[in-house]
């Protein structure tokens, strides 16, 4: 049983091996830049992410992943800038992900009667991706296969991405293709070939909205659709309701896949910290204890001349 489990893990670091890069993350509305690098600058002030989730708990070499982000407007206003670390770690194979990221922001109206301060941004990131598998660490029923006789030391491959993002102080939207390399091992040649193919491509698309219910609830309902056009498709909705500005409790429905609840407390104006828990209805849920997700932001007013430090998402 230990043997075939550890082989089941493999499997999914080889599908890591042969997929498009791209972090798997619940708070991706508390930080957008993990799917849509034209979110960098979205909170008009600098603002800091760190992120920490393990992935199918008590489930032994289940994925384990960090990522730390931070983006900000500029001086010249109009310029946003970001950059993101990110390393999973699943099964006997590690991946190491950065990447920066430039984007230009179009103001589009001041008029409160258009929905307040409204904006669209675009933006490319640009960065590198490093992939290592300790193949020996598998426990086989024959010690002599050759496919798990070596440890893989992987070269760096590029990493690039594009997204489009517009919010205003009551709905946003955003496109994006958060990597537009495909990477495909190959055993006998123990080396990674790269590949560009739009056909392959993870297409993101993302909405949301803001309800005013009174002075100190707000509800902001949103959805999220990854597809690759004529392969698969996943669709989060998400229900967010903030209590007093301070207080965030979400459910968020990945369909016929998970379920996510998620919670989030401003301490100050500067410092925020979520957590989420997943709930799956895989054929590993019956392995599993859900998985945990930590999140901790921080923003720093230092843009002085910033209009609205405070955007809704």
């Amino acid at each position: 049983m230990k043997n075939r489990l550890l082989i089941i893990l493999m499997l999914f670091a080889s599908y890591g091996m042969n997929a498009q890069h791209s972090p798997i993350v619940s708070h991706y509305l508390l930080n957008g830049v993990v799917i849509n690098p034209a979110f960098a600058g979205s909170k008009e002030v600098f603002t800091a992410n760190v992120m920490h989730r393990r992935q199918w708990a008590s489930f032994k070499g289940a994925p384990i992943s960090q990522l730390v982000s931070v983006h900000a407007p500029t001086k010249k206003d109009r310029v946003v800038l970001g950059l993101i670390v990110n390393n999973d770690r699943h099964g006997v194979a590690n991946n190491t992900a950065f990447s920066a990221i430039i984007g230009y922001k179009l103001p589009l109206s001041d008029n409160a009667s258009l929905g307040g301060k409204r904006s669209l941004t675009f933006a490319l990131s640009g960065g590198a991706f490093l992939q290592t598998a300790n193949f020996t660490d598998v426990i086989t029923n024959d010690q002599n296969d050759p496919a798990f006789s070596y440890d893989f030391r992987s070269r760096l491959t590029p990493d690039i991405g594009a997204g489009v993002y517009y919010q205003d102080k009551k709905w946003f939207a955003g496109i994006s293709v958060p990597t537009m390399v495909e990477r495909r091992f190959i055993p006998l040649d123990e080396d990674i070939k790269v590949a560009f193919q739009p056909e392959q491509m993870n297409l993101v698309f993302q909405a949301g909205y803001l309800v005013k219910i009174n002075d100190r609830l707000e509800w902001r309902p949103s959805f999220l659709a990854k597809t690759i056009p004529g392969l698969s498709s996943v669709i989060d909705f998400n229900n967010q309701l903030v209590v007093n500005q301070i207080f965030l409790v979400g459910l968020s429905y990945r369909h016929q896949q998970t379920v996510v609840a998620m919670f989030e407390f401003k301490v100050n104006e500067q410092l925020r910290l979520g957590y989420a828990f997943d709930y799956g209805f895989n054929a590993l849920r019956s392995f599993n204890n859900g998985s945990h997700e930590i999140s901790l932001q921080y923003a720093l007013g230092f843009k002085v001349k910033s209009a609205n430090s405070r955007m809704p998402f």
